[in-house]
């Protein structure tokens, strides 16, 4: 008599416990897709840094060439660690571009370009916040993948860790450009 209530006992803690895994990974997806959307919106306002920089400003432009193919490569990436890689590329790009259009004091002071940071800025503080959430999540999903039963349970219907997403701290960094 008492085999069969063990058995059933036994498969129901296994699919509650797989449930929780199977919510916690969910919670990860939804979260890494609200960073993809944030990212996306820094990458379509690129056009935009386009149009403004070349109606502002004349001479060089290789720091916007680079910026436009940092997009592209962003664009392209796919999973936290390439997205990572290729965004804090774009960040750092950007960052070096800023920097250039800072170099004459008239140019800081333009309405379109001020604008510009500030949508620019927004949209950092945007990926910030989402990464932490992901990150958040990620950090839950793994340490409960860590512990006994559930690493048992993951490992049987395969339930993977997730990598973080973290933008290396020198792209954060401004740089200066001397004038």
């Amino acid at each position: 008599m008492w085999p069969p209530i063990l058995l059933a006992v036994t498969i129901a803690a296994v699919l509650f416990l797989r449930g929780q895994l199977v919510r916690q990974r969910a919670r990860c997806d939804r979260a890494w897709d609200g960073v993809e959307r944030h990212l996306d919106r820094r990458i379509d306002l690129i056009p935009q840094v386009v149009d403004v920089i070349t109606a502002s400003v004349s001479g060089d432009l290789a720091p916007l060439d680079a910026v436009v193919e940092a997009r592209a490569h962003a664009r392209a990436a796919r999973g936290p660690i390439a997205r990572a890689v290729a965004e804090g590329e774009l960040t750092h790009r950007l960052q070096l571009l800023l920097a250039h259009l800072d170099a004459p004091p008239e140019r800081r002071s333009s309405e379109p370009i001020s604008e510009l940071r500030r949508r620019l800025a927004e949209a950092e503080d945007g990926i910030r916040r989402a990464a932490d959430h992901y990150n958040a999540s990620v950090a839950t999903l793994n340490a409960t993948l860590a512990r006994i039963p559930y690493n048992l349970i993951a490992i049987a219907f395969r339930i993977q860790p997730r990598e973080f997403f973290a933008v290396d701290a020198a792209d954060r960094e401004i740089p200066r450009v001397r004038t």
